[in-house]
């Protein structure tokens, strides 16, 4: 007995160009979604130099040991305790003057770089004049971030969601096709903790030295892709 199926699906063989399958086919569309949420700051690090230099190499490391010890305990003294404080670098470095072609040794440069960490964001200036009225006469580097950038982040990032979701409505709209709104991959661009600095030599040197930290941009970068018909 000859059967002639009544199924489009069983009686059509499949072809590309065939009206049924290109009417089935899901096409893809891939947009970018961004996002920025700004943040205020809580945590703060400062990194403060000691730089001793002497002929002698013993002379210049105590005088550099003098100066750091001195340097610690005046912080602890305004409330900044021990755990807070560490040793960023540590470096000797012999110097030399070059006279008619000759290298001559000069002297040896100790730098002892302290590394404060803070979440009392307006003591920074205190912590500046401090440190520097004990011997620092170096200010490497001043940061200001957040201790849990989390939250901001994930804010950030269903923003950037949102974002790519109205690109595709607008594109989809402009072609006159019909979007699926759940997207079928979502691929996220890499995070870095924000954060602001202000590297300065000692131009801090005056009394209640004002240290303005701003705000944060936290940003979201995501790539997502939606099925359309």
């Amino acid at each position: 007995m000859y059967y002639e199926p009544n199924n489009s699906y069983f009686f059509y063989p499949y072809n590309r160009n065939n009206s049924y399958y290109k009417s089935k086919e899901i096409k893809t569309l891939r947009v970018d979604g961004t996002s920025n949420v700004k943040a205020t700051p809580d945590t703060a690090s400062i990194i403060l130099g000691i730089q001793t230099e002497n002929t002698d190499l013993e002379t210049a490391q105590n005088e550099n040991t003098i100066i750091a010890t001195r340097v610690i305990n005046s912080l602890k003294s305004i409330g900044i305790n021990e755990e807070s404080m560490n040793t960023d670098s540590y470096a000797i470095e012999p110097l030399y003057d070059y006279i008619d072609g000759k290298q001559t040794f000069k002297t040896y440069r100790v730098t002892n770089n302290i590394k404060v960490i803070t979440m009392t964001i307006n003591s920074i200036g205190t912590i500046v004049d401090t440190a520097t009225a004990n011997g620092v006469n170096i200010i490497n580097n001043i940061s200001f971030f957040l201790s849990n950038p989390t939250p901001y982040y994930r804010k950030t990032l269903n923003l950037a969601v949102e974002d790519a979701l109205i690109r595709a409505r607008s594109i989809s709209n402009s072609l006159g096709v019909t979007l699926n709104e759940t997207p079928i991959n979502i691929v996220e661009s890499r995070f870095d903790q924000p954060s602001s600095s202000a590297r300065n030599p000692l131009v801090f040197a005056a009394a209640s030295t004002p240290i303005l930290p701003g705000q944060l941009n936290i940003t979201a970068h995501i790539t997502a892709t939606f099925n359309y018909q």
